[in-house]
């Protein structure tokens, strides 16, 4: 089943607008910071970048790709996975969500998420005993496309039922889903690009890798210079330009290993390597980028 990374509201639900001479409004916004709302949205966000983290790192460790980091980092994204599900169920002040999860919808949602996410946790566990694990590989490559779904529709409805219903700057909003996406597009170059590895006379890994790159590249450059004909603007303080700079920087270094598997030639085990390395400093960026974001909404409320 084809997968391709949605366009849903991410962490917007937390960027307002609030005039201070509205103490309605202002009580209101109180009322919601204090229930973890916002902190809700963001755990549901990482979730579905989890959701990747894992299937990209599994796939790296199955190839024998950079080993130890591999077996690493599926280490720490099954356990993240974990500990965020279990938060917005039962709540975790260490992640900001202050009490156990009450709307019936959420707890469905996160029910239905479960029951996708075990058998993934569970054939995770086995690679990770034996990397050459063939049957656990296959029920995460089985699995992860309906974990992404699952987690994308859990955002939905958690933004649904939290999110703070004062109008949102419609730029921040836009900017906000744009990162958001980034970091799940960062995993699933990722993942796509080793898919392709295993089989490089595949011409659907390759179409599906070759559009991943092109909507993280194209998102990149956005963001950093402005796409005014869809309301980006272009990076809007010294420090998130910083961090795009850098981004872009080695960004020629992943496209030209990149390209090299599009166009049907080998890469050794060492530029596999980079690569995935490569793809895990995007995507810590990314999670940084969105926490410059999410503060930079927020100006029209200080």
């Amino acid at each position: 089943m084809k997968m391709r990374p949605l366009k849903l509201p991410i962490l917007a639900a937390i960027t307002v607008t609030i005039s201070v001479s509205n103490p309605a409004l202002s009580q209101q916004s109180s009322m919601i910071q204090e229930v973890g709302s916002a902190e809700r949205i963001e755990v549901a966000d990482q979730l579905r970048t989890l959701s990747q983290e894992v299937a990209s790192a599994a796939c790296f460790y199955h190839a024998g790709v950079h080993k130890n980091e591999s077996r690493k980092m599926l280490q720490m994204a099954v356990d993240g996975f974990d500990a965020r599900l279990n938060a917005l169920e039962f709540g975790d002040e260490e992640h900001g969500i202050l009490g156990p999860e009450g709307q019936p919808a959420v707890l469905r949602r996160i029910s239905s998420l479960r029951q996708t996410w075990d058998p993934i946790a569970v054939a995770a566990a086995a690679l990770i005993e034996d990397g050459q694990n063939q049957q656990a590989m296959a029920m995460i490559y089985e699995q992860q496309s309906g974990a992404f779904e699952a987690t994308s529709e859990l955002l939905t409805k958690v933004s649904a039922e939290y999110a703070n219903p004062v109008e949102l700057l419609g730029s921040d909003a836009i900017l906000l889903d744009i990162v958001g996406q980034q970091a799940v597009n960062s995993q699933r170059v990722a993942y796509d690009a080793c898919r392709l590895l295993s089989d490089p006379s595949s011409e659907t890994y390759s179409n599906e890798l070759e559009e991943t790159v092109r909507n993280f590249e194209n998102a990149l450059f956005a963001l950093r210079d402005g796409l005014p004909s869809v309301g980006v603007p272009a990076a809007p303080t010294d420090e998130i330009r910083d961090l795009l700079e850098h981004s872009v920087e080695d960004w020629d270094d992943v496209r030209a290993i990149v390209d090299r598997l599009l166009t049907g030639n080998a890469i050794d085990q060492d530029e596999a390597a980079t690569l995935y390395s490569l793809m895990q400093k995007k995507l810590e960026a990314m999670e940084e980028l969105t926490h410059l974001y999410v503060a930079y909404s927020k100006r029209a409320i200080n």
